[in-house]
């Protein structure tokens, strides 16, 4: 893709860090998501995507962040229930095999494209 788009529905702006406004974003976070959106049908919101240390820090991150690395992003979908999407998001292999956290007090799910499996609700 070029100019400001990533692929065909996200935007490098939805995923610059909010602190420096670097962008960092692994090209399977990308295609991972565009499958989802294909699940779904419908569009996705995101919520953080690439933070640099500082932001993420700021934010009460991880220390090991996978946002850190642009593998994460937090998302909603309009309509949804976070169980919802959470069972259309294992319907996506590399989050499936990857990072999935509810998070209901902010009404989000992160999803991760990390190399191991791992469940968790905050």
């Amino acid at each position: 893709m070029t100019g400001d788009m990533l692929s065909q529905h996200f935007s490098r702006k939805e995923f610059e860090c909010p602190h420096c406004g670097k962008c960092e974003v692994d090209p399977d976070l990308i295609d991972s998501l565009e499958k989802l959106r294909a699940v779904l049908g419908k569009p996705i919101i995101v919520h953080s995507g690439y933070r640099c240390p500082e932001h993420n820090a700021a934010v009460g991150g991880a220390h090991g962040s996978e946002h850190m690395e642009g593998k994460a992003a937090d998302i909603s979908v309009q309509g949804l229930a976070l169980w919802q999407l959470k069972l259309a998001a294992v319907q996506v292999p590399r989050f499936a095999e990857g990072g999935i956290g509810s998070y209901p007090q902010d009404g989000h799910l992160h999803l991760d494209v990390r190399a191991n499996p791992a469940r968790w609700s905050g």
